[in-house]
């Protein structure tokens, strides 16, 4: 048998974490020693019901039941998000964060309801609104048109637009 991909993915404690190795039975009971001899050295006890194995499409279905037998976790097809966060973006980049605009515009929807003064409608933007984003835009180059998507929902939430009507906006 050839080596083939594996990807363990497990909690330690409060913190995620990526394994990688070969998928036979001999790596897949090194990773278990491994996990067990930090759960004994930390005191801390690997949460497996919450952990997951995924194999690359080389590995046969029966050997991948083994496999994830041998770890005790569930076999999954795939994982989308990784520390909240698309672990494959592709060319579809507005598509993937698209959640961030939603996201923020569920939070500046519930903010309109309140009456707040200028003042406090900055307050909002500067520490809520565009913290919202800097995650993600830590590790990825986001879409100028998803940029300018979120400028434009917290400028109409500043000036009070609503869907009938839209307010100058005096400053750009």
């Amino acid at each position: 048998m050839s080596p083939q991909s594996l990807t363990l993915h497990h909690l330690f404690f409060a913190d995620d974490s990526l394994l990688f190795g070969a998928a036979t039975p001999e790596e897949c009971s090194t990773f278990r020693d491994i996990l067990n001899t930090y759960e004994r050295a930390s005191g801390q006890k690997v949460n497996f019901q919450k952990s997951s194995v995924i194999f690359s499409k080389n590995v046969h279905t029966d050997t991948q039941a083994a496999l994830a037998a041998i770890l005790e976790v569930n076999h999954v097809a795939k994982h989308d998000r990784y520390l909240g966060l698309p672990l494959r973006v592709g060319k579809a980049k507005t598509q993937r964060f698209q959640y961030i605009k939603e996201k923020l515009s569920k939070k500046l929807v519930s903010w309109k309801s309140k009456i707040l003064s200028c003042v406090g409608k900055e307050i909002l933007i500067k520490a809520v609104a565009q913290t919202m984003p800097l995650y993600a835009m830590n590790c990825y180059l986001l879409p100028k048109g998803l940029c300018d998507d979120i400028y434009q929902l917290c400028a109409s939430f500043f000036w009070g637009d609503t869907d009938e009507k839209k307010h100058i906006h005096w400053r750009s």
